[in-house]
């Protein structure tokens, strides 16, 4: 396959640490006015999450008291790490 057009690639272009540290407070700012407790212990409940791999394994076991943590790297996608990050509930 060809080269993405770099109008719709996502990956972040500007290399400042100014840049970087501005993307990553408003993706924090944007989490934090997200009202998601309730819905994150719904879903530990949904999924018995107290006996995923998650909280077997790595002590994680719960949704609504874990952090989330945002990236923005030159020449990388936004990224996001924790609860909000779907593949955590795989484990």
């Amino acid at each position: 396959m060809g080269t993405m057009d770099p109008t719709f690639n996502p990956v972040i272009t500007d290399d400042s640490a100014a840049f970087s540290e501005k993307a990553v407070q408003a993706m924090e700012k944007e989490r934090q006015g997200m009202q998601l407790s309730e819905s994150y212990k719904l879903l530990e409940e949904m999924t018995d999450y107290r006996n995923s791999p998650s909280c077997k394994e790595k002590q994680q076991c719960s949704l609504s008291d874990a952090k989330d943590t945002f990236s923005a790297k030159y020449q990388q996608e936004p990224g996001v790490s924790g609860p909000l990050k779907s593949r955590q509930l795989a484990g």
